[in-house]
């Protein structure tokens, strides 16, 4: 405390000079303080993710060069060495019934005139996002993501038809354990999830699920004992405690919520329900303090890296 004591002194006279009333002194010591205060200090956002344990998740495999939605080599690599280590992906189908990474309806970003699934696998990889991004299969971003270590690919497919499963299982079926571990399913109906469950019996469990909101509506998301009695009269369980009830049941660890739809109550539901909730799309700093101190466990972002800067605020 002695030696802060003297710093201030030196810092004041430094700043002000030896003949300045005491009373500014005071108020410049007072401010140094506040500056070197954690609610105002600027700290990276892997400091955040230690003290708040919030996760950060690559959205599309992150931006690169400002582009967004390329989910490319270039996107992946890039935001790996900036900390990223959680990744979304988007996922389609090729003509080969291959999954590649590429969001559906972005076609005219790589020069095509037709729908994606009528393009041999071949023909797609020619291809570049914007002219200079490098596209991929899902299979050859695994065994990238392997070799680099300690990531995980959250499954953006849009759903679960017969040929998506089709293509995942051929894929799991030739991928190693270790690629396998990557993969973070995500389902969009609880109806997704009886399928992924019977991969799992064949290929052993996933490292995680993702269950997402943007395509539910929560009033449809059905659990079949959601009734309880007050009173002695019936009553019905609000949605939000619907979803919150689907997601205990089935031992859900993720849950992911569009950030407009996403608030302090649903929040602590589902931390009841045993499951982290991540909130998506997050691309401002300002908007993590706010999020963490609603209850959010992580963010999907295009442009927050663990190494960026974000002011830190303690979740309340």
């Amino acid at each position: 405390m002695v030696r802060l004591g003297a710093r201030l002194k030196h810092w004041t006279s430094v700043a002000l000079g030896e003949t300045a009333p005491r009373g500014w002194r005071w108020l410049f010591a007072i401010w140094v303080l506040l500056l070197a205060s954690p609610a105002f200090s600027e700290v990276t956002s892997a400091e955040v993710m230690h003290r708040s344990k919030i996760q950060l998740v690559a959205h599309a495999l992150g931006a690169v060069d400002g582009v967004t939605y390329t989910n490319s080599i270039e996107a992946f690599e890039t935001n790996y060495a900036a900390g990223a280590r959680w990744f979304e992906v988007d996922l389609s189908l090729t003509a080969d019934g291959d999954i590649v990474c590429f969001h559906r309806d972005h076609e005219k970003n790589i020069g095509l005139e037709i729908p994606l699934q009528q393009v041999k696998t071949e023909n797609f990889l020619t291809r570049r996002y914007e002219g200079r991004f490098h596209l991929m299969t899902f299979s050859d971003l695994l065994a990238r993501a392997a070799r680099l270590g300690n990531v995980r690919l959250i499954m953006d497919t849009k759903e679960w038809n017969g040929r998506i499963l089709e293509a995942f299982a051929r894929l799991l079926a030739s991928a190693p354990n270790q690629q396998r571990r990557i993969v973070v399913p995500q389902i969009y109906h609880p109806s997704d999830l009886p399928a992924l469950r019977a991969l799992e019996m064949r290929f052993g469990r996933f490292s995680a699920l993702v269950f997402t909101l943007y395509l539910t509506a929560f009033s449809s998301v059905e659990v079949p004992v959601l009734r309880e009695r007050e009173h002695g009269a019936a009553i019905e369980l609000s949605s939000e405690e619907n979803v919150a009830t689907f997601v205990k049941r089935e031992h859900i660890p993720f849950v992911t919520i569009r950030i407009d739809r996403f608030g302090r109550v649903l929040a602590a539901r589902l931390h009841a329900a045993g499951a982290r909730v991540l909130v998506h799309p997050v691309n401002d700093p300002s908007e993590v303090a706010r999020l963490v101190a609603d209850g959010a466990d992580g963010v999907y972002s295009y442009f927050l890296r663990p190494r960026l800067k974000v002011t830190h605020h303690q979740r309340q």
